[in-house]
């Protein structure tokens, strides 16, 4: 303890895909000391957690990491407000830290915190914000979903679109923006065209 400030931390370092697998593995009976071990290591556990819940197809195992989650109550909720306010933190794991927000009680800065995430270099990262976004309804919410629309991934694009029809009637600005790409003059180049047919296509959608 005078050499290494948290001996769990250090014990676990570089382990979490291996006591996913674990856990993963696990009959009823281990799963359930493997989970009990889980709630009391603090952050190695809820990063091993975290990644189970958006790695794993066992939709049991999710579930049970869900439940150990979110009744670790401030240790669950500071550990996902360090990794957003992180900026050094991985793209995955921000986005498990995401997945993990959309099933807590949300706090006043958690709008300021997701907000900035949209603009996050991985379209992955940005998508899971989106459906946060939309889904605590931020007072931005539209507008956010609107600037999406034209994020250069395309399935943040679909998920913005699909988002559109929660916000309904949409405001007077969003639909004069949806009109305006709609009735906007065809390119000339046919790649162009084709893409503008595409995407006044979906806007008709979304209005619908």
């Amino acid at each position: 303890s005078k050499i290494i400030d948290n001996p769990v931390l250090f014990i676990f370092e570089g382990q979490i895909e291996k006591l996913v697998e674990i856990h993963e593995r696990a009959d009823e009976n281990d799963g359930s000391m493997i989970e009990s071990i889980f709630r009391h290591v603090g952050t190695p556990g809820i990063e091993v957690l975290s990644s189970v819940l958006s790695q794993s197809p066992d939709r049991s195992a999710r579930k049970a990491a869900m439940q150990i989650l979110e009744g670790l109550g401030d240790l669950t909720r500071d550990w996902v407000n360090r990794i957003l306010d992180d900026p050094e933190s991985k793209w995955y794991v921000k986005r498990n830290a995401l997945l993990l927000l959309d099933s807590l009680d949300k706090e006043t800065q958690d709008s300021d915190r997701v907000s900035r995430l949209l603009k996050n270099a991985n379209a992955r990262v940005r998508d899971e914000a989106l459906k946060v976004t939309v889904n605590m309804r931020a007072q931005d919410a539209e507008s956010q979903v609107i600037r999406a629309m034209e994020d250069r991934d395309e399935k943040v694009r679909w998920r913005a679109l699909n988002a559109l029809p929660e916000f309904a009637p949409v405001s007077n600005q969003t639909m004069s923006y949806l009109l305006g790409v709609i009735k906007a003059e065809i390119p000339v180049d046919s790649e162009a065209a084709a893409r503008h047919y595409r995407k006044a296509t979906q806007f008709v959608r979304a209005i619908g």
